[in-house]
């Protein structure tokens, strides 16, 4: 924990946030080399906001300029100076949804997230993967026949 966080409150927010694109976001001699391969916040989200399903307003906002700028995409530069894929990835809906985040603000007072969601992803594919092989193991006929006999 850091020295400046206060007892009881979380490093950790919900937020909805985007891929940093200077095109888009805009980039000066202010700004922050590194802030183009960040994420940064496009919204914040309480609790409250969370139980009552408000921040989907926000998901669907943010999907719609974003499709907007697909679709004008003769007009528009969809590149990205960092990432090649860039057009891909903001066509793929699941890049836009609530993470649990930790926020940094760079020296150009640039807002980034750090996105801290996939350590659940990983832990819930881990525990299914073993669930599975618990219930394989069960099931096997060997220990079915075992159990039927020993009745363990």
């Amino acid at each position: 924990m850091s020295i400046l966080q206060p007892l009881g409150i979380s490093k950790y927010e919900l937020a909805i946030c985007e891929l940093f694109n200077p095109n888009y976001h805009g980039f000066d001699y202010n700004s922050d080399p590194t802030v183009k391969s960040h994420f940064i916040v496009f919204e914040f989200t309480n609790l409250e906001s969370f139980y009552n399903n408000e921040f989907k307003e926000s998901l669907e906002f943010l999907k719609n300029i974003y499709r907007q700028m697909i679709n004008a995409g003769s007009q528009i530069r969809l590149n990205h100076p960092i990432i090649k894929n860039y057009e891909n990835i903001i066509k793929n809906s699941k890049n836009y949804t609530l993470d649990i985040i930790e926020q940094d603000i760079l020296s150009g007072r640039e807002m980034v997230a750090y996105k801290k969601t996939f350590w659940i992803r990983i832990l819930q594919r881990k525990w299914k993967n073993r669930y599975y092989q618990k219930i394989k193991y069960y099931k096997s006929p060997n220990n079915l026949f075992q159990r039927q006999i020993t009745g363990k």
